[in-house]
């Protein structure tokens, strides 16, 4: 493009896009008939703004009524949808019973045994027991199976081949209440 004369680059811009006003499009135009620079570059953008048109249209086509009837035929139908409320309200208090009995159980169940510590008697067992009141609450204890069992197996006894730790009376507390470690017995 020659410097000695003025071109009008944004003008015909604005001239393709049909944003130039009257007085200066025909200004522009007149400048058209004597400049083959700007006939040559207003040419250029004449098939640019062609060339996007085609792609906009191209990209942007309008739904088809194909797909409205594809996306009503995938929702669920009103008796599918009333079935699915009526198990919902159906099976909603019985699940939300089972969960809150679960939890229930889960924070108020029993506690770890108070099994018998080997070679211990099962008086110290009982009175360890009887300190924790709550404890007898909710074990029974049946005293002939717990003289059985606190009482040293005859095999062991036969071959010495197990000797039972002896522990003092404290020690047994401890180990037969594992639950409660931080209650003092007296």
């Amino acid at each position: 493009m020659n410097m000695k004369t003025k071109h009008y680059q944004t003008e015909l811009a604005l001239l393709v896009g049909d944003d130039l006003p009257e007085a200066d499009a025909a200004e522009v135009y007149r400048h058209l008939s004597t400049c083959p620079e700007c006939r040559g570059h207003l040419q250029k953008l004449k098939k640019s703004q062609d060339r996007l048109s085609d792609y906009a249209l191209s990209t942007s086509e309008v739904p088809s009524i194909d797909l409205r009837t594809r996306v009503q035929k995938s929702l669920p139908s009103a008796a599918q949808v009333e079935r699915r409320h009526r198990l919902l309200h159906t099976w909603a208090p019985a699940a939300t019973v089972v969960v809150a009995c679960t939890l229930l159980f889960m924070v108020m169940g029993p506690e770890q045994s108070t099994a018998p510590v080997p070679g211990g008697s099962s008086s110290a067992h009982l009175r360890s027991a009887r300190v924790n009141g709550d404890m007898l609450n909710r074990v029974t204890f049946d005293p002939e199976h717990f003289e059985r069992m606190a009482a040293p197996n005859q095999e062991m006894q036969k071959g010495a081949i197990y000797r039972q730790p002896q522990l003092d009376m404290r020690e047994q507390q401890q180990q037969s209440i594992p639950s409660f470690p931080s209650r003092q017995l007296d």
